[in-house]
């Protein structure tokens, strides 16, 4: 049997395919392929390239796949997105034998190898999902950038920016934070030049407004306390996040909880109270065993594979990838 995988995020697509029997077959990454950016044109010939590469490389043609999952952003949350790619996909590979999900569904599969238990991821944005023994999911945060996605590098950001501009026009009392923003942006004594240097850049990319975590990390580091309110409260918004899927999914003993994305790499700002609070919750925080293009094959094969056979194969598909890389 043979799985071709795909985790099309808003950064990056990464493909991969493995056979039971042959084990790790071919890894690919390419260039962001987000459905709602490039339309159905666009999204159909990048995938058709993609996976006749990827199938090349493997030894294979795509009529020899066995099943297919591809993970992709805000499926389930637009309408009309799930049939546009469905068709667009459907073309290349077997619709009848293809699982199209959310990318935060991939992440929770991998970290939990598929088994019941909430996932959490805080990167750029938020979003935490989870399934329980009888398969049902619940889903919470991930709504916008903007707006939502609480305990993420994009929300402290803001809650950083909002405290500089506070701190500019002396409704706040200035601090490391307040230092640290100036130095970055070169404003000197004229913290207004703001506007100019850097808000435009702010309007228009995520990735940097997320970067502005970074900014914020270092006032934390220089001791200011207002900033380590602001990743004290980050933290308290995702555990709460964790409880609501929790009780909504009813999970009546202690359930695991795993984690990704590079918030979390605030090491002992983060992940150290974020784990009390889970302990607090009687919940329990591991890591996360296996990335998400290694989810979306655990939720392949385990259709066709027996829970320890499935196991044996993603350690294998996940040793083959270390030593290959």
């Amino acid at each position: 049997m043979v799985f071709l995988c795909c985790d099309a995020g808003s950064t990056k697509t990464e493909f991969l395919l493995a056979s039971d029997k042959q084990g790790l077959l071919a890894t690919k990454r390419f260039p962001a392929c987000n459905y709602l950016e490039l339309g159905e044109t666009g999204f159909s010939e990048n995938m058709q390239v993609w996976i006749k590469e990827i199938c090349c490389t493997g030894g294979i043609t795509p009529d020899q796949l066995t099943f297919s999952v591809f993970g992709l952003p805000a499926l389930g949350e637009v309408e009309g997105l799930e049939q546009g790619a469905a068709k667009a996909l459907g073309r290349f590979v077997s619709s009848e034998n293809m699982l199209l999900c959310n990318d935060a569904v991939l992440g929770w599969a991998g970290s939990l190898e598929g088994k019941a238990g909430i996932h959490v991821v805080s990167g750029t944005g938020s979003i935490v999902y989870g399934e329980n023994e009888q398969g049902i999911s619940k889903r919470v945060g991930g709504w916008s950038l903007l707006f939502d996605d609480p305990g993420s590098s994009a929300w402290v950001g803001r809650q950083a920016l909002s405290l500089f501009f506070r701190q500019v026009d002396g409704r706040e009392p200035r601090s490391s934070l307040y230092t640290v923003f100036c130095e970055h942006w070169g404003l000197g004594e004229h913290p207004e030049y703001f506007v100019g240097k850097a808000l435009p850049t702010l309007n228009i990319s995520r990735t940097e407004l997320a970067r502005v975590q970074l900014l914020a990390r270092k006032a934390a580091e220089a001791g200011d306390q207002a900033v380590k309110c602001i990743y004290d409260q980050a933290v308290d918004l995702l555990a709460e996040q964790v409880r609501v899927v929790r009780d909504s999914l009813h999970f009546h003993s202690a359930c695991q909880v795993s984690y990704s994305g590079g918030f979390f790499q605030n090491g002992d700002r983060v992940l150290q109270p974020f784990k009390a609070k889970l302990d607090a919750l009687n919940m329990i925080l591991v890591p996360p065993t296996y990335s998400p293009i290694l989810g979306a094959l655990a939720l392949g094969a385990r259709r066709f594979l027996a829970p320890e056979a499935l196991t044996m194969f993603l350690k294998r598909t996940q040793e083959v990838m270390k030593f290959s890389a």
